[in-house]
This record gives structure tokens, C-alpha cells and sequence, in this order.
């Protein structure tokens, strides 16, 4: 990743079972600020917002579309069309762990 940078020194940890998050130290990795990703589906414990924030405050941006310009689509259960676009463009298709590991 050519063009990383330092992202904020905390990030949100949330659990199905809370309401509330945490927020607890991690490690200065980064996604890449060119790395377009998006969501489809349920994922195991983020929720939309939650994977648009943890996606962001690792500098990747997160788009409403799933495009050629698209990096990861973040796959959960029960995707919508988003994950046959997705396939047909050749866009690598991830799950939530695979986006817990691209930050290290």
C-alpha cells in the first residue's frame, strides 16, 4: 500500500450484545486512502454504520455503489444485488473478518 497514513489512535469495538461501544488503543495501520470498499447483507457484528466508520478511521472510503472504481465489497449474510454487480465486475468480495485483517 503505497500511499499510507496514520489513521486515529482508537477505533470502535462493538458487540451484537451491546448498545454502547468502546473505544480501546490499536495499532497505527491503515487500509490505503485509495481503497474503495462497500457492504452487503448482515454482517456478523457491525452494522452499517459501524463498518462505515471502521472502514473511514482506517482510510478507506466508502462508497453507496458497488463500481469498476470499487476495491472489497464486505459481504454478510442475505446480500443484495450489490453482491452479483460485484461479482460481475471482478471486485474482490471479502467477509467482515477479511476487513478486520486488511488493517493488520
Amino acid at each position: 500500500w503505497r500511499n499510507q497514513f496514520f489513521t486515529s489512535e482508537y477505533r470502535r469495538v462493538v458487540s451484537p450484545n451491546t448498545v454502547n461501544t468502546a473505544r480501546i488503543g490499536y495499532s497505527r495501520t491503515s487500509i490505503g486512502q485509495n481503497v474503495q470498499a462497500n457492504t452487503t447483507g448482515t454482517l456478523p457484528t457491525f452494522s452499517r454504520d459501524d463498518a462505515k466508520e471502521f472502514i473511514e478511521s482506517h482510510g478507506g472510503k466508502v462508497t453507496d455503489n458497488v463500481s469498476k472504481k470499487t476495491s472489497y465489497l464486505v459481504l454478510g449474510e442475505a446480500p443484495g444485488s450489490k453482491y452479483d454487480k460485484a461479482k460481475s465486475l471482478g471486485v474482490k468480495i471479502i467477509g467482515e473478518e477479511g476487513l478486520k485483517k486488511l488493517v493488520g
